[in-house]
């Protein structure tokens, strides 16, 4: 429905650009919900009326009236799934409707279930490099606080001067550990914990029940009820680290800096 009345929006459009009056078979309705919910071919005709019909059903005379006329007997049962993939693969989605919709003269019963999914794109399904100057690693890398120099011990050892340099695998605590990978700080690769686009989970459950009562009077109940949970990733937390000078292993080096998980 909301694409036909998207088709024809400039028929219906007010002159002064309101959306139109919705009436049902010659009656109010509570709102477009109440005609959102049929199906198109439950639908007899539409009926486009002028801005001054508004007044007999107690609008100001400003805005088109829209009345749908419904088959006076109908009923359809749909059931509908719709499955997708992302063109460079690690994400998709797939949707299930299911709707009923019954008319018997004056009486409608109209019954939507909606369920969405969309999994989640992880960075790792993309060719994203780390970022080589987030020196952020699962070991660990050192830094001098400033930026500069770590320790001038190494920078001799090295041969050049050392500004990063990750944790050593084998002995921590030597100075001859870090000369090999001197500069060259160990960069992790997040992607596998990091999501592009979030997993998400949505159900959507909607009812309409409509009567006459009495000759002049209709009344109609609509329930909605919606739920949508998203789920992002956005990588292992990161902690830096300030180890003292005055520290036992650090063999009176200037401050240094740790940067891991």
């Amino acid at each position: 429905m909301s694409e036909f009345l998207r088709a024809i929006r400039s028929t219906t459009q007010s002159a002064d650009g309101s959306d139109p009056i919705f009436l049902l078979n010659g009656q109010r309705t509570s709102g477009y919900q109440d005609i959102g919910s049929l199906p198109p071919e439950a639908i007899d005709k539409v009926e486009v009326l002028p801005e001054p019909a508004a007044l007999k059903f107690g609008y100001p005379p400003t805005r088109r009236v829209l009345n749908f006329i419904t088959k006076r007997r109908f009923s359809q049962t749909e059931v509908r799934a719709t499955f997708g993939a992302a063109t460079d693969g690690g994400s998709s989605l797939n949707n299930q409707n299911f709707s009923v919709t019954r008319l018997r003269q004056d009486r409608r019963l109209s019954v939507t279930l909606e369920r969405k999914h969309t999994g989640s794109l992880l960075q790792s399904a993309r060719d994203i490099d780390p970022d080589p100057d987030v020196f952020f690693d699962s070991i660990g890398n050192i830094t001098a606080p400033d930026g500069g120099e770590i320790d001038p011990a190494l920078s001799g050892a090295a041969g050049q001067v050392v500004t990063v340099a990750p944790v050593p695998i084998g002995d921590p605590t030597s100075i001859g550990s870090y000369v090999p990978d001197a500069n060259r700080p160990r960069l992790f690769d997040i992607g596998p914990f990091r999501t592009l686009s979030p997993e998400n989970d949505g159900w959507k459950a909607e009812t309409v029940l409509a009567d006459k009562l009495g000759g002049t009077l209709s009344g109609s109940l609509s329930l909605l009820a919606e739920r949508s949970r998203d789920r992002t990733l956005v990588g292992p937390a990161a902690a830096t680290l300030t180890i003292p000078a005055t520290t036992p292993s650090h063999r009176s080096r200037p401050t240094s800096s740790f940067d891991g998980i």
